[in-house]
């Protein structure tokens, strides 16, 4: 079980009680946050929760009922200015995230620039893990990570969930809510493959590290569609779009490209594996 150095008291019952939840990068585990989130929120019931994160995934989460504000860290502008500049621009978005005033702050990410925002805040209670070494110094509050530390990070964010006063669900369920449109609209593009069963494949990752070879794709799809004898779809963005061809030729299968987060949402929503 994960254990706090210092544990917080119980949540406080306010309206006034605003709380930043701090998770830039990784679309993954973006979406295993919403535990936490919606845990905390609950805990807080009133609170102003907001979240800051990356501008190019901000869209996952719209119409989150638990979460009151957005700030979309501009990291798609940033990358077009020239590195003074983007200190200057940097050092001015984080001051006004800072300013906000916060009374409690969860870093999910640990990472140098979130464990400097969340210090930045000053807010009196900064909750993040242990294990980030040195980044650690950032916070009032430190999660070490017991038997947690084996499973997915949706149970590392409810862990420090826990830590602020929140009541932790059985299961940790990821949501993203998406419109009626936005599904309808998903059917629309599958054309032949709506309402069919049909395995869902995305050879995105945030880093190459994380990227799986396309060739391995390609045997995994062939083996689902000997196993299972359903259709594939590739679905790739922007940035996975030569390796969604490649996949797609490969196994013969429809190519979905340049969608946004939403769209990859939407359609793997309709797909029976993904």
């Amino acid at each position: 079980t994960a254990r706090a150095d210092s544990p917080g008291p119980q949540a406080k019952r306010s309206r006034n009680v605003r709380i930043l939840f701090v998770r830039l990068r990784s679309l993954g585990d973006v979406i295993l946050s919403t535990p936490a989130v919606e845990a905390v929120e609950r805990a807080y019931p009133g609170a102003e929760v907001e979240f800051v994160i990356d501008d190019f995934l901000a869209p996952i989460l719209e119409g989150n009922p638990a979460i009151t504000r957005v700030h979309a860290y501009p990291r798609s502008r940033f990358r077009k200015l020239s590195p003074p500049l983007r200190v200057i621009e940097d050092l001015d978005f984080t001051s006004r995230i800072a300013r906000r005033g916060y009374d409690m702050v969860l870093d999910l990410h640990g990472n140098p620039r979130a464990a400097w925002l969340t210090f930045l805040t000053g807010a009196p209670r900064r909750i993040g893990f242990a294990h980030v070494r040195l980044r650690s110094a950032a916070y009032t509050t430190k999660v070490y990570l017991g038997e947690e530390a084996a499973r997915q990070s949706a149970w590392h964010h409810l862990a420090l969930a826990r830590a602020a006063g929140a009541s932790p669900p059985a299961e940790a369920v990821p949501k993203i809510y998406l419109r009626e449109d936005e599904k309808a609209a998903a059917r629309g593009k599958l054309g032949d493959l709506a309402g069919r069963p049909f395995l869902a494949m995305h050879p995105g990752a945030s880093s190459e590290v994380k990227r799986w070879p396309s060739e391995r794709f390609v045997e995994l799809g062939r083996r689902a569609k000997e196993r299972f004898s359903m259709p594939v779809a590739v679905l790739a963005g922007p940035a996975e779009r030569e390796a969604g061809r490649f996949i797609a030729e490969g196994l013969t299968a429809p190519l979905f490209t340049d969608i946004s987060v939403r769209e990859l949402a939407a359609l793997t929503g309709e797909a029976a594996l993904f």
